[in-house]
């Protein structure tokens, strides 16, 4: 369903290598450093600190500053690698046969005894144990000759080498404690080699901190007491700037663009302008290196297409720029979901949860107390951007719930159906996926598909209650065309949608009720001239009484008033009761289909009062269970958390009301005796219940009577 991953859409993060690629005008620092090399002399040794964090472009710099040393040929250079050794012995060694390798390449036939010498150095010093800086075993030689005598032979050959020499060694505040103090033992050793520049690349506070347990009275102040007597040239890397056009703000920006271009994402002037808006206020204060925008534009170039269609892209974005950034806020958010998706008032109260608020509140302290002004205000700023409800805790006001459903559509972070899919970057099982009901939806209206196969589909791959939570998004937007059809489906596929009643929902967010307002929304969307004709197709096409009973309530609920015309109303009760009277087949339908008739009853004497009459009376008369049979279809049905069993409750004032305007009262007692006097003797005073189960049929005859006798309500 979504397009591949463009490989080539990653950054990979590499140095540059020249001034072509230099965004950020690092070559001017290197070629400062070029006329420091040439300026000094070949007698003494140079040490050169260059101090940068992570990520601010230092092994750009010496890659810069290597590549013009050679091609102007002013230096030779020697990249030394201190990651690839654990034992210092063999780091010793290895530096100096390394560097033994390039002067090779440098010197002519003559000259060659340098690099004898490099390598004979090397192998004495490996040989070495040391203590701190002083050597032990200072009189060990290789071939008779003295560490100190090689030394001054290869200061010797230095000296009179043509060109300087300048050592790289970069990412020194990468490496163990152990390897840092290693490194600085081999400069501190040959720090004293004439012609001989080295170029150290680290983090001077990570590197004071590592090493300063060593010497003094330990700590980074110590460190950086050490750090003064090895480094001569302390430099540190100017810090790139925000805005302008050499800034970060740009390149983050054109980053951005080249992953959205790259993953086929266009987002509109809208999403452009909400997503620049919390972009300037919280993700610009967090710029501090390149590297930060690369790995923010690489997460988005791997979780863009993998959710492509399946989230609201700008909330993804922005909820990437929060784990980027803002790691802390980003593992809060997704361990305590209740602080951002639930209310901060108290259930069923209406006073805010003052505890939860300050432990929001608390926690948001704490994160916010290593970063910038601007860093910790755009960040709060954002996550009640993405998370609408944390306002109760930030402004200490009451939210309206009304926008859970915008947010649901718009696919927002902020809806729970929606968050988990933000972590997860993936669908969870059971849901349906949006791209999938989007193509299978935009198919309906094709001749050559079958809308109701295509309803079954949808419900079967996910559950009745995710389809239609996913269709109710998506009908305001829905051409009348494609509506019809799909309501027609629904209806169609009726078994699909069971009356699930709990106690506690009461059966109002049954699939069955919801399916039915589905289909009122569905046929709502027809033009209003047509709405009588098309509903009263769809009923006529329902086949589950029950669903098109369902559908008739959905459409007369209260909050449709204004919005449903009287006569459509009325079309539909005027079309149910005929289908109900053609489905009792002879007998009356408050025989056959009792579980309605309640309904039934009521609209049609409120249309015709004089029409139900006769037909209940003519009912009464011709068929010898229609009076105990109407009697119980009055009497109120209910449920209780002891007894989720539907039963029957008294037979009230108000129900013995309506017998009144349905039929002949008189009539119905006389049928009441035919049937069941016979037997039971109706004028005993009859048992209340008072919602307690235990009524039963002779009851309620006898609840009637009492109620025709004299209308007294029971003591």
């Amino acid at each position: 369903m979504t397009e591949p991953i463009k490989m080539d859409s990653f950054s990979s993060d590499r140095p540059i290598e020249n001034e072509e690629t230099d965004r950020f005008q690092r070559s001017d620092f290197a070629k400062r450093l070029v006329r420091l090399v040439k300026a000094r002399g070949h007698e003494d040794c140079l040490v050169v600190g260059l101090y940068g964090t992570w990520g601010e472009g230092k092994t750009s710099v010496i890659r810069i500053l290597d590549k013009l040393l050679t091609t102007e040929q002013i230096a030779t250079t020697y990249r030394f690698n201190p990651w690839t050794y654990k034992e210092e012995n063999t780091l010793l060694r290895d530096f100096f046969h390394g560097l033994a390798k390039v002067l090779q390449h440098e010197l002519l036939k003559p000259g060659q005894k340098l690099t004898g010498f490099l390598k004979k150095y090397g192998g004495v010093l490996s040989s070495i144990p040391y203590v701190g800086d002083a050597l032990e075993g200072a009189t060990q030689s290789l071939d008779d000759v003295s560490a100190e005598e090689l030394k001054q032979a290869l200061a010797d050959g230095l000296r009179t080498y043509p060109k300087p020499i300048v050592i790289f060694l970069d990412d020194i505040d990468r490496l163990s404690r152990e390897e840092v103090h290693a490194v600085f033992r081999l400069v501190k050793l040959t720090g004293d080699l004439p012609n001989v520049t080295y170029v150290l690349c680290f983090d001077d506070e990570m590197v004071a901190a590592a090493i300063g347990d060593r010497f003094g009275q330990g700590g980074i102040s110590a460190g950086r007491d050490f750090l003064e007597k090895v480094i001569q040239v302390p430099l540190r890397l100017p810090r790139i700037p925000v805005h302008g056009e050499c800034g970060l703000k740009s390149f983050a920006l054109d980053e951005l663009q080249k992953v959205l271009t790259n993953c086929g994402v266009d987002l509109s002037e809208e999403q452009v302008a909400e997503f620049r808006g919390e972009f300037d206020s919280a993700i610009v204060p967090a710029l501090i290196t390149p590297r930060e925008v690369i790995r923010y534009a690489n997460a988005l170039s791997f979780t863009l297409p993998m959710l492509h269609g399946e989230v609201n892209t700008v909330d993804l974005m922005l909820f990437e720029a929060i784990r980027v950034f803002y790691p802390g806020h980003h593992k809060f958010i997704s361990d305590e979901r209740d602080m951002f998706l639930a209310s901060f008032s108290k259930p069923f109260k209406e006073e805010q949860d003052q505890e939860k608020i300050k432990r929001f509140k608390h926690r948001i302290d704490e994160l916010g107390r290593g970063l910038s002004t601007k860093a910790d205000d755009g960040v709060r700023k954002l996550i009640e951007h993405l998370f609408p409800r944390t306002s109760e805790a930030f402004n200490g006001r009451n939210y309206v719930a009304g926008p859970w459903k915008k947010w649901y559509k718009e696919q927002r972070i902020a809806s729970p159906e929606y968050f988990q899919r933000y972590l997860s970057y993936t669908v969870p099982k059971g849901e349906l996926q949006d791209l999938q009901l989007v193509q299978e939806l935009s198919e309906i209206g094709n001749e050559r598909v079958d809308a109701g196969e295509v309803v079954k589909r949808l419900v079967q791959q996910s559950s009745h209650r995710e389809f239609l939570r996913k269709l109710d998004a998506r009908i305001p937007d829905m051409e009348h065309v494609k509506a019809q059809q799909l309501a027609t489906a629904i209806v169609r596929n009726a078994n699909l949608f069971p009356e699930a009643f709990t106690f506690m929902n009461l059966g109002f967010d049954s699939p069955r009720r919801l399916a039915a307002n589905a289909t009122v929304q569905l046929v709502m969307r027809v033009p209003q001239h047509e709405q009588r004709a098309a509903m009263k197709s769809l009923i006529t096409s329902c086949e589950d009484f029950d669903m098109a009973m369902a559908i008739e309530w959905d459409l007369g609920d209260e909050e449709r008033k204004g919005a449903v015309e009287q006569a459509l109303l009325t079309t539909v009760q005027t079309e149910l009761r005929a289908i109900a009277i053609a489905r009792s087949e002879g007998r009356p339908f408050f025989v056959a289909q009792p579980n309605f008739a309640r309904r039934l009853l009521h609209h049609w004497s409120t249309a015709d009062a004089a029409g139900v009459r006769d037909y209940v009376d003519k009912a009464l008369l011709s068929d010898h269970t229609a009076a105990i049979a109407l009697l119980k279809s009055l009497t109120p049905e209910i449920r209780s958390t002891s007894h989720p069993e539907p039963y029957l409750t008294d037979f009230t004032k108000a129900d013995f009301d309506k017998c009144v305007a349905y039929c002949d009262c008189s009539l119905l007692s006389e049928k009441l005796r035919e049937d069941i006097g016979l037997h039971q003797d109706l004028t005993v005073e009859p048992i209340w219940y008072d919602r307690d189960p235990g009524q039963s049929d002779i009851n309620i005859a006898r609840q009637f009577m009492h109620w025709q006798r004299d209308g007294i309500p029971p003591s």
